[in-house]
């Protein structure tokens, strides 16, 4: 019984093996939909991580008192490096900040006399902290009170329409970005599934003969169904070869200045999951034409 199983199974392979011309189109035309359907998927991901990665970050300004000794301002910086939730810490001496300061108001501005009189800039640091969808303003005054507990530190400003905005970006992101990420997975395995259906419309004389002799609904929809399976499958596994080619491709011409976008491949997760997702639905949409 499990013999004529797997023998049935393959069957359906063999049959469109067998017709080699019918086979190349119509894989052709899965590995076309499948592809389209899992660029904007990878689109659609890789919005979602610009927007979590640029829009879920909080960032302090701190300023030091101008008579803090140098050596403890350093000690300051790297104890603050180590505080949870820093992703980044850009530190300012007094020097820098005044050569970041001429630089940023153009050649045609000399600050030099400032360094070589008393320079009045103080040792200032910008330090990021990754922010999470349960992140209060709470926490940033944690946060806040934090850094300023160092003795050295003056003042620290922050924008707290920034948090509100990284919030709702992240909230955003969970809501309709995931969703959307999902439906175009399910919309390519629709896509598949009725380009497999289509294909198997020359059978349909074949599965008719069948039915009049006698043939029982395994032995008719096992090799249709495992068709379909194969069809999608290798589709699928193609299609995401050609996706990968395509996402080098972008990579090599966005990761670069002034751009600088990285773009990522999908997840192990996301690709067995969309694997998974065009394989049922093509063997959905096999076993609805034998039903018709």
């Amino acid at each position: 019984m499990l013999m004529t199983f797997f023998k049935l199974l393959l069957k359906g392979v063999s049959n469109l093996l067998a017709n080699r011309f019918e086979f190349a189109l119509t894989l052709t035309g899965v590995i076309l939909v499948s592809f389209l359907g899992l660029f904007l998927l990878l689109l659609a991901q890789n919005l979602q991580m610009i927007i979590t990665q640029d829009k879920s970050r909080l960032q302090f300004e701190v300023y030091w008192k101008k008579d803090a000794p140098v050596q403890a301002i350093e000690k300051e910086w790297e104890a603050l490096s180590g505080l949870d939730g820093v992703v980044e810490i850009t530190t300012y001496p007094p020097e820098k900040g005044l050569r970041v300061l001429a630089e940023s108001l153009g050649e045609s501005v000399d600050l030099s006399w400032f360094a070589e009189q008393n320079n009045p800039l103080p040792a200032t640091a910008v330090i990021t902290f990754a922010l999470d969808q349960h992140l209060s303003q709470n926490q940033a005054r944690d946060y806040l009170k934090k850094i300023r507990a160092f003795p050295g530190v003056d003042t620290v400003h922050y924008n707290p329409f920034e948090l509100d905005t990284a919030g709702s970006w992240i909230r955003f992101s969970r809501t309709v970005l995931w969703p959307l990420m999902c439906l175009l997975a399910l919309l390519a395995g629709l896509i598949v599934g009725n380009t497999i259906k289509l294909s198997q419309l020359h059978f349909q004389n074949e599965i008719d003969v069948l039915k009049l002799v006698g043939g029982s609904r395994c032995y008719i929809m096992l090799p249709l169904l495992s068709g379909g399976a194969f069809l999608a499958l290798v589709g699928g596994v193609l299609g995401l070869l050609l996706l990968k080619f395509t996402q080098v491709s972008l990579e090599s011409l966005l990761n670069v200045p002034p751009l600088w976008l990285e773009v990522h491949f999908l997840s192990w997760e996301q690709i067995i999951l969309t694997l998974c997702i065009m394989t049922v639905v093509a063997v959905l949409f096999s076993w609805v034409n034998i039903r018709q």
